[in-house]
């Protein structure tokens, strides 16, 4: 399966990406998917889980750098370990320490960034 993704501000695209593509690799590493970037385009090939994963980190990490924020590589790391964690969570029932607010992160506005098909 394929998905494209498109960052509409040409400014903070470098930053998402990472030096050298490291922050790419990164998740490209951590959900065994392929990230092939042209510009401000993004195509994730892989299984569909894999492929949803990368694109909640990616669309994370924008929203970040939308407010703002730096990218180091740590928070890309923390962005996956908690995406994880809370997969984990969610798929053996939240376990006794479940909060009430646990809720999938909100979608970014189609303005930030656009998945195209």
């Amino acid at each position: 399966a394929q998905e494209r993704l498109a960052f509409e501000d040409n400014r903070l695209v470098p930053l998402l990406y990472g030096e050298q593509n490291a922050h790419l690799h990164k998740i490209e590493d951590a959900y065994d998917v392929e990230i092939t970037s042209r510009g401000n385009e993004i195509v994730i090939s892989g299984a569909s889980t894999a492929i949803q994963n990368a694109r909640q980190i990616l669309e994370g990490l924008w929203g970040k750098l939308k407010q703002g924020q730096t990218l180091e590589p740590q928070a890309v790391d923390a962005a996956i370990r908690f995406l994880n964690e809370h997969r984990e969570k969610s798929s053996n029932g939240g376990g006794p320490h479940r909060r009430h607010d646990d809720a999938p992160a909100p979608a970014l506005d189609r303005d930030e960034v656009a998945i195209l098909t």
